[in-house]
């Protein structure tokens, strides 16, 4: 390994995006300088076992599973199966939903 040069376990994992949902005005969201920071989501994700999954067919339609993993540097990690359903709508469109067990915000 040459100088300066971060070993990969100590890279940044692949970029996510994070954006604002889309929601119609009447819905009253807030402005989003009153939005909890990412942090508060990447702290709950950190400390989940747990995590709900939503990957997309060949068809266009959603497929929801739960799925036991970790969260580790910005990165969701969990196993399955090639043969999978989930595995083959992955292999298919690498696009992801991750999202935990309850919908509060605690």
């Amino acid at each position: 390994m040459s100088k300066g040069k971060a070993p990969k376990t100590q890279r940044k994992a692949a970029a996510f995006t994070v954006g604002l949902p889309q929601v119609p005005p009447l819905y009253g969201m807030k402005s989003p300088h009153k939005f909890l920071p990412f942090t508060h989501a990447e702290d709950r994700l950190t400390k989940s076992r747990n995590y709900w999954i939503c990957t997309t067919r060949p068809d266009g339609r959603p497929h929801s599973i739960p799925v036991w993993g970790f969260w580790l540097e910005g990165a969701l990690y969990f196993g399955t199966a090639r043969s999978t359903r989930k595995a083959r709508n992955l292999a298919h469109n690498p696009a992801i939903s991750v999202h935990l067990e309850s919908g509060t915000m605690s």
